[in-house]
């Protein structure tokens, strides 16, 4: 929701009720009005308003100290568990949407915190293309500079959303070592699959000079201080598409500490080699200890997921780390090779 648009909401605290988080008839009068409002979820609203007005009924008294539901006025999103949207109760209503699609978006004013679905409240900052070049079919390698974003962005794997105006912005992996970024003064690198109909269409065929605005830089990136030089000297690393880029950030930082490693190996894939991007990186990655495999998935011998299942087997398991990025189903097959060769999975790590 937008800071444009005051909402009143229910409100409600009992020591006895907390795990409720709000009182059900409040809530249950609520629901109804959305679907009275709602044509498409009407009939679903229409059912959970009745059950937990049905709940209500069977409630015992209220304990004393409870304070009845009155309404309070918010303009941001709720940050208590005392407070909350009854709207955020329906994510699990049989035949529902998530509640951000379900209807127009309202008109946002630049400068304002605009909800990210039912995360928090993000502030966007104006950024700017500095170059944008073709770096594989269908993607393209997108410089930027988000300003003093960029001081926040201090591990590999973290990443930013991006828009262009007051469209819906995508999720992008910083592509560039957070050194780079502080060195360019606020310049960092993106790769960008452009799939159509979406935000990184619009964005990849952006050009020097466009105006974009960025996100905070986000997530936790990839916590490489749980793979210690002396307990992990074999590292495993898997990507697949665009899911290069943040492991592409991990490589050209000091991080992994690859000439002290005895094993470093990575495993992209893609459909094909005019599909995969940094090529020319790969040769730079060699020299610091890196061996690439390939795998192209038009070759029909399988995905990144089968080639490493037909890898040998580990001396010792517990002495190997991994790091995953890209298609779900690779990265949860993957986990569960690495799990029965004695893999820890705390030294599985993942950027989100």
């Amino acid at each position: 929701c937008s800071n444009s648009s005051r909402q009143t909401l229910p409100y409600a605290h009992s020591p006895a009720l907390d795990k409720f988080c709000c009182d059900f008839s409040t809530i249950a009068s609520v629901t109804a009005s959305c679907a009275r409002r709602l044509p498409s979820l009407r009939s679903p609203l229409y059912q959970f308003s009745s059950m937990l007005s049905a709940m209500h009924t069977a409630l015992p008294a209220a304990p004393q100290g409870h304070v009845q539901a009155r309404s309070v006025t918010r303009t941001a999103a709720p940050r208590c568990s005392a407070v909350i949207s009854p709207i955020c109760s329906l994510r699990q209503l049989p035949g529902s949407r998530p509640f951000a699609h379900s209807v127009a978006p309202m008109r946002r004013r630049r400068g304002l915190h605009v909800c990210a679905a039912w995360g928090d409240p993000i502030e966007w900052q104006p950024a700017q293309v500095v170059n944008s070049s073709r770096e594989a079919e269908g993607m393209q390698r997108l410089v930027v500079d988000i300003g003093a974003v960029a001081d926040k962005y201090m591990v590999p794997g973290q990443y930013i959303q991006m828009r262009i105006g007051e469209g819906k912005p995508g999720f992008f992996a910083i592509a560039s070592p957070p050194e780079e970024s502080r060195n360019n003064q606020g310049v960092v690198e993106l790769l960008i699959k452009a799939v159509p109909d979406t935000a990184s269409e619009q964005l990849a065929a952006t050009k020097p000079s466009d105006a974009v605005e960025v996100s905070p830089v986000m997530g936790n990136g990839f916590k490489v201080g749980q793979l210690p030089l002396d307990q992990f000297p074999t590292l495993l690393l898997f990507a697949t598409g665009s899911g290069i880029a943040p492991v592409k950030a991990l490589i050209e930082s000091e991080d992994l500490q690859l000439s002290g490693r005895t094993s470093v190996k990575l495993y992209y894939g893609t459909r094909a080699e005019d599909t995969t991007p940094y090529r020319k990186e790969a040769e730079e990655w060699a020299a610091k200890g890196v061996e690439l495999i390939n795998v192209y998935s038009s070759d029909k011998q399988g995905y990144v997921q089968d080639i490493f299942a037909k890898e040998p087997k580990f001396e010792d398991g517990s002495r190997v780390g991994a790091v995953l990025c890209g298609q779900k189903q690779m990265a949860e097959q993957i986990t569960q090779t690495l799990i029965e060769m004695g893999v820890d999975k705390e030294r599985i790590l993942m950027n989100f």
